[in-house]
């Protein structure tokens, strides 16, 4: 029975690091693409080395206090999610609907924004006609050194390693 149990919990521990495995990928360059079909939520997160992205349905808009942002502290950097609050009208939220090729281009601008102490940008991104057009952001690192990467589990965008 003792050995039953044991092989039960390995096998769980095996699959629980494949999981994490999946999620986490290290690469020289990656593409991460917003399929137009796909719906963006609010709390889906993507990390790109040590900094947090977290979409949110309050990201683009400014309120009297905190709660009414939705804030998330622990995030580095808000992007909108597909649908997301413009402002607030008599405690009714005004909300509209954001594009993929509008959320990768939210993502460009964040990693863009993420600079050294002289500076420099940390991160290189490819700003033609994939990202304007096709929601796709193209990323690697100024110092040539890997990228990792970590998303939810339900992240909406498709995470690939570019050869």
């Amino acid at each position: 029975m003792i050995k039953v149990r044991i092989i039960l919990f390995l096998a769980l521990l095996q699959g629980c690091s494949n999981l994490i495995e999946k999620n986490e990928i290290v690469s020289q360059s990656f593409e991460i693409y917003y399929p137009p079909q796909e719906v963006v939520e609010d709390g889906e997160w993507i990390k790109i080395d040590t900094v947090l992205f977290v979409h949110s349905k309050y990201s683009s808009t400014e309120f009297d206090n905190e709660e009414d942002a939705g804030l998330r502290p622990e995030a580095d950097h808000l992007l909108k999610s597909t649908e997301y609050i413009v402002f607030k009208r008599f405690k009714k939220d005004i909300s509209s609907k954001a594009s993929s090729n509008e959320i990768a281009m939210g993502l460009a601008r964040a990693i863009l924004s993420i600079k050294d102490v002289e500076g420099n940008s940390f991160y290189k991104i490819d700003l033609g006609s994939k990202l304007l057009f096709e929601g796709k952001v193209s990323i690697q690192r100024t110092d040539g050194k890997p990228l990792t990467i970590i998303k939810s589990n339900n992240y909406s965008a498709v995470v690939k390693k570019i050869p």
